[in-house]
């Protein structure tokens, strides 16, 4: 069985000590090594093997912990019945825009996607309540398909563009034009379980900065290069990671002389010099697919399909800006250009003259490093916000707020 992602995610939910906590660091203990049993996790965590029985057995009622027995050859007396996390336990939907699509999938907290599904939509016209429509068609599609063994956390929708997460408006996203101050306020009760709304490339970062090879940076600094240019940066707190906000990187003025108009209103955007909409726009192909990852695919098969090198400038004056604002000591390009070694290699070279590590503010210069195609890791990065508002619940961490999660028994009988 698949380990449970972002376990360090979830782990700083409960605190280092303490009862209010103790259920939730006790899952968190099962789902991080092998082999774990109750006498070991009372002798680990110097609890009292009463209260350990106690919170395993209620970890098990959920459906989060399962047990097995282990065979010991040649172990004397009755042998100790081994526990495991079932990252099953508890799913959740994540709905998210790609290009100018819609996407939704079902998600475990393995990050298995267990059935997924699209629609595509006119962004340039869609207003709020057919946007709406479309996101309740898919999320009640999805959760037909809940296994029966399974608790639904919530929904999570991630959005591009200016997301005032506290408040669930979709304050502006420049590719959305008619969808301006769009609020989901009301989704909850509509839905009748939980709803968050998050910003895409924070959740995609969260889940990047959760891989081992990753937990050695302490700043990580996230470059989407696609549809259309964002960014993320996020720096690693005492309990959790700290988010910087810095606005609408791809309406950075990179050339103040361009006449090129963007979806915002303005001109001189890096979105409508080197974004993929405004390069599918001038090349005027209508074969090409708007679709990031479909555009990805031409690329690998014709990386010449058009000139790169202004663009691959405007990249890497829009680095420069956010390295010596930010200070990362990690970079990540993602998005399909990136998946392009030519492209890579230019845009590294390129990054290099226009910030050389031995000038005097630099002080060093970070890597750029490709990310994985696709978008599993803002899936992932995504649903742990449901399912980390579900396990504080669950495991009892108090002063939430938290909404109840639903198992599949639960929404049979509310039908």
């Amino acid at each position: 069985m698949k380990r449970i992602q972002l376990l360090d995610y979830y782990s700083g939910l409960f605190g280092a000590a303490g009862p209010e906590g103790r259920k939730g660091r006790i899952l968190a203990r099962i789902a991080g090594s092998d082999g774990q049993t109750r006498k070991r996790l009372a002798e680990d965590m110097c609890i009292r093997p009463a209260t350990v029985s106690k919170l395993v057995l209620e970890l098990i009622q959920v459906g989060l912990v399962r047990e097995g027995r282990p065979e010991v050859a040649g172990q004397k007396g009755r042998p100790e019945i081994a526990l495991a996390a079932n990252p099953q336990g508890l799913v959740s939907i994540v709905c998210n825009t790609v290009s100018r699509g819609l996407h939704c999938a079902l998600v475990d907290m393995a990050g298995k996607v267990l059935v997924a599904d699209q629609c595509e939509l006119d962004a340039d016209t869609i207003g709020h309540e057919a946007f709406v429509a479309a996101l309740l068609d898919l999320v009640r599609a999805a959760e037909g398909h809940v296994p029966l063994d399974s608790r639904l956390a919530g929904v999570v929708l991630s959005l591009p563009g200016i997301v005032d997460e506290d408040n669930r408006v979709w304050r502006y996203a420049a590719h959305w034009p008619n969808l301006t101050e769009l609020d989901f306020a009301g989704m909850e009760a509509r839905l009748g379980m939980p709803f968050l709304l998050a910003k895409n490339l924070k959740c995609e970062l969260r889940a990047r900065m959760s891989e081992s090879d990753a937990r050695a940076h302490d700043a990580t600094l996230l470059l989407h290069w696609g549809y259309g240019i964002g960014a993320a940066f996020a720096r690693r707190g005492a309990l959790d990671l700290q988010y910087g906000s810095f606005g609408e990187v791809g309406h950075f003025c990179v050339d103040p002389r361009s006449t090129a108009r963007c979806k915002c209103g303005m001109t001189g955007c890096i979105e409508a010099e080197a974004g993929l909409w405004a390069l599918l726009d001038r090349l005027g192909d209508p074969s090409l697919p708007s679709d990031e990852w479909g555009f990805a695919d031409v690329l690998a098969a014709r990386p010449d399909v058009a000139d790169w090198s202004m663009s691959i400038e405007y990249i890497a004056l829009c680095l420069r800006n956010l390295v010596l604002t930010l200070k990362p000591d990690h970079c990540v390009i993602t998005g399909p250009f990136s998946q392009t070694p030519q492209i890579m290699r230019a845009l590294r070279a390129r990054f290099s003259e226009v910030m050389p590590a031995n000038a005097l503010v630099v002080g060093g210069t970070p890597d750029l490093d490709v990310g994985a195609p696709g978008i599993g890791y803002e899936v992932v990065g995504a649903s742990a916000l449901a399912f980390g508002e579900a396990l504080k619940n669950i495991c009892g961490v108090q002063g939430l707020g938290v909404s109840k999660t639903m198992s599949r028994t639960d929404m049979q009988a509310d039908d």
